[in-house]
């Protein structure tokens, strides 16, 4: 209000209202995380939405979740001012406030929360398979999941393995390990068999015979022993169980081979102990049997 007078006394009087301008924000406070930070246990934001002047008119609190290639998991609007983040996860969380004079201020955090170990997927593609050679091709971290940075160690049998082409016949283990910036790792393991030959990837290790695999393992033991002079041959167990031949009548008969009866001694074609003819053809036809078997393993 203001009063004019003049020199005689007369007077006149004005009246004004004048409003207070609000051209400032709202003020918004976020604690407890920070931006591309990672977050290796529970974490718990803390939220202050304020404004000092027309007061607040409308404010949102919003956490959006993604996987690790960046998928949207949910979505969600939040009206309290504490938020505990407890599951692994990449996490976008914005907060927006508006007065009642239309200023608007918005805030926006990404941070990842990772409380678990990386997850490697099977080894399904060469486990318990026979390959002809085997080398790591690509990037192995396609095959391991985690919300942090993840170190790879490889070991093939005990050895540091850099994913290079392995030929060698002989049996395989291939140890993967994954350790996430928390220090938390994982390990994955997978058994194969180099063979030398064109096997491809689908036959199953199981299926070798046993002779196979045991030679791998050591070059040096052999399946079928002869001792050249004496006439004596051992087999193992579970290598031969019979044999089919053909009688002299031409009749199909079945001779068993078992690790009692294989053996036997040298038949000398003069002297004492000739046997007949019949009896010498079956002796040759064992020779024969065995002479296949070395063929097949060695």
């Amino acid at each position: 209000k203001i009063l004019l007078s003049d020199r005689i006394g007369n007077q006149r009087s004005y009246e004004y209202s004048i409003e207070k301008s609000d051209t400032r924000v709202p003020d918004i406070k976020l604690s407890g995380v920070e931006n591309f930070k990672t977050y290796s246990e529970p974490v718990k934001a803390e939220i202050e939405i304020s404004d000092e002047d027309s007061g607040i008119k409308k404010a949102f609190i919003n956490v959006t979740k993604r996987d690790q290639n960046g998928n949207e998991i949910s979505n969600r609007l939040y009206n309290n001012s504490s938020i505990t983040f407890n599951e692994d996860g990449n996490y976008i969380i914005e907060i927006g406030a508006e007065d009642k004079e239309g200023n608007v201020r918005r805030v926006k955090r990404m941070f990842t929360v990772d409380l678990s170990a990386p997850e490697i997927e099977p080894l399904d593609s060469f486990n318990k398979k026979v390959l002809s050679s085997f080398a790591i091709e690509g990037n192995i971290k396609k095959l391991i999941n985690d919300y942090s940075y993840v170190n790879v160690d490889m070991l093939l049998n005990g050895s540091d393995y850099d994913g290079s082409e392995v030929s060698t016949p002989g049996k395989y283990v291939l140890k993967l390990t994954a350790t996430d910036e928390a220090g938390r790792s994982s390990s994955r393991k997978a058994e194969f068999i180099i063979s030398g030959n064109e096997v491809g990837k689908t036959e199953d290790m199981n299926l070798v015979p046993d002779g196979i695999i045991k030679k791998q393992e050591d070059l040096k033991q052999k399946q079928i022993i002869k001792k050249s002079g004496t006439g004596e041959t051992i087999v193992p167990k579970n290598i031969v169980k019979s044999v089919k031949m053909n009688e002299p009548s031409g009749e199909s008969g079945t001779m068993t081979v078992s690790q009692k009866d294989i053996s036997t001694k040298t038949i000398s074609k003069n002297g004492p102990g000739n046997k007949d003819d019949g009896e010498k053809k079956s002796f040759d036809l064992l020779d024969e049997i065995f002479g296949f078997f070395d063929s097949f393993l060695f």
